[in-house]
């Protein structure tokens, strides 16, 4: 009886510990999904910065000096 309630609870800790390495490990590439999508959503407001920066200047004449 206690030979089966060990290798029970064995297997059901080792079941819970491969899950919970397989949600970490998916944790960690959704993270680095984020991230990269993060980076090109600064490189667009980089790109949209310049793009007004030009767009004031020619406006007001300041590229004309």
């Amino acid at each position: 009886m206690f030979g089966t309630i060990t290798l029970i609870s064995t297997m059901f800790l080792r079941t819970m510990r491969s899950g919970f390495a397989s949600v970490r490990t998916e944790m960690r590439s959704e993270f680095a999904n984020v991230r990269t999508e993060i980076g090109a959503v600064h490189g667009r407001i980089d790109h949209l910065d310049r793009d007004v920066n030009a767009i004031y200047r020619h406006l007001f004449g300041i590229d004309r000096g």
